[in-house]
Formats: C-alpha cells, structure tokens, sequence
C-alpha cells in the first residue's frame, strides 16, 4: 500500500510548476510530511503522509531538473543533465549511511533527512528565474537582470548588448506546439516512451 500511494504521489507532484517558488513549496511540503511522518502512530498514516514525502520529493526534482536545462547553453545540455543524474543516485547512498547510523530509530530517522530541507526556505533568495522563461513572458528586463546577476556570482564581466528574441504575442506554446510540428511530436513520443520503459524498470525492481 505504502509503495503504491508514494508512485500516486509521484502523479501529484507532477503537477508543480517548474518555476523558482515551485520548488520552495514542494520543498516544504517534503519537509512538513517528513517531520509528521516520524510521529506515524500507524502504517496507514505513515502512507498517505508518503503521499505528500513523494509529491515533495518528485516536484523538487522536476523544477530544479527544467532551470538547470533552460539555464544551460544548448551544446552543454545533454551532459550537465547527465551529471544531474548523480546527485539521485548519491542520495540512496546517503539514505543507506544514515540507516546504518541511526539504527535504533526508524522516526529518528525520518527526523534527521527532514533537516537537510530546510535549505529551501532560503531558495527564493538565492535561486534566479530562467531568463527564457522570463522572456517568454515578456519580461525581458527581468530576463536581463538574471543575465546580469549571474554573471556576477559566477565573477564574470556582465555581457552587454544582449538580443533577446521577442515572443509574438499570438505564438503559442505548450503541448499543441508540440503536436503541430512533426520533428517535435516524435521527440515527445520518443522520450514519453523512454520514460515509460525506465520507470517500469525502475520501481518494478526496486519495489
């Protein structure tokens, strides 16, 4: 039951919006439903709260996954994805080291990864919007100040004489321009597929 409501929460958390304030409120909602968790006085509590863990959990990804891709300079895309894979499989390694610490307590346990989120309250911050977001929205001046921004905490001269591409204001984005054109609808069929595939794999193992 446990497993089959945390896959559910995977669904929910699906639905974050992959913008800067999204990943704070899943941040939290991980964190909250970690920190209850631990006072479980039931399985069946344990697992709806693993609901809320998993939705957190899958929404932090997701965000934190779309910024680093839109951040990154087209030719660079497909390894710094790649090594965004890592830190995924560090933190089952990092699970493991925390068990075998902290035999005596499962709610312990539950308590200590709790901690570890509270680094998201401080994300808004810190973290900078995409500027291809920003720019698809119109806001090239925000788009401009992120520029800038980074370039200063990466010590880098700010870039001047920036072109940003203009969004018409009847272009339309999401999902339907992926249908209309043909070299993009295979790609999402591809990758939906592949994704079907490895998460089959994946939780048909390890569950």
């Amino acid at each position: 039951l446990s497993g089959t409501l945390r896959l559910a929460g995977f669904l929910v958390g699906s639905f974050f919006e992959c913008r800067v304030p999204s990943i704070t409120a899943a941040g939290l909602l991980l964190l909250i439903c970690q920190f209850v968790a631990g006072f479980s006085s039931s399985y069946a509590i344990f697992s709806i709260l693993n609901v809320g863990m998993a939705a957190g959990g899958i929404g932090c990804f997701l965000v934190s996954f779309v910024l680093l891709f839109e951040w990154t300079c087209p030719e660079l895309r497909t390894k710094a994805t790649v090594f965004a894979q890592v830190p995924f499989a560090v933190g089952f390694l990092y699970v493991v080291f925390l068990s075998w610490c902290l035999r005596s307590s499962w709610r312990t346990l539950q308590w200590v990864m709790a901690v570890p989120n509270l680094l998201f309250l401080v994300f808004p911050f810190i973290l900078l919007e995409s500027p291809r977001w920003l720019v698809s929205r119109g806001r090239q001046d925000a788009a401009l100040a992120s520029i800038a921004k980074a370039a200063r905490c990466n010590n880098r001269s700010v870039p001047e004489n920036i072109l940003l591409s203009k969004v018409e204001e009847d272009e339309e984005h999401g999902i339907s321009s992926l249908v209309r054109q043909p070299k993009l609808l295979f790609r999402l069929f591809t990758m939906s597929l592949n994704w079907m595939v490895i998460t089959l794999c994946f939780y048909g193992l390890s569950m």
